[in-house]
């Protein structure tokens, strides 16, 4: 399942030195039935970006990442598509890297996992 989830400077200090994610208990989120049915008037791609601004506005550092995880790394579900993630990433999971706009906070900037200096450069 895609989940978008919120993460640091530090974690990704830890990215930088482990070589994976490793990503303490915290609140991510997902295009999962419950966001589909908060908001019924958008398309799984209207979702999809609700859920990665919203991880993105949930950091400090205004970062997300955008990660393919298998169920069992999931925790319970909130009703707005919100989910309990933790344990470490594997590089391979990670579809991309975003980050609010720095000049439009309804805006994201997307990268690829290969350029997380670039990500925080800005």
């Amino acid at each position: 399942m895609r989940v978008y989830i919120p993460v640091t400077i530090a974690d990704v200090e830890r990215r930088r030195t482990d070589g994976f994610w490793t990503i303490s208990e915290r609140r991510a989120w997902a295009v999962n039935q419950l966001l589909a049915k908060a908001l019924p008037d958008e398309d799984d791609e209207g979702r999809e970006y609700v859920a990665s601004l919203t991880a993105a506005s949930a950091s400090p550092a205004q970062l997300a990442i955008a990660a393919d995880l298998p169920t069992s790394m999931l925790g319970d579900e909130g009703v707005g598509g919100d989910v309990q993630v933790s344990g470490p990433i594997a590089d391979n999971l990670v579809a991309c890297l975003l980050r609010l706009d720095p000049a439009d906070d309804e805006s994201l900037l997307w990268f690829a996992p290969s350029e997380l200096d670039a990500l925080l450069n800005l």
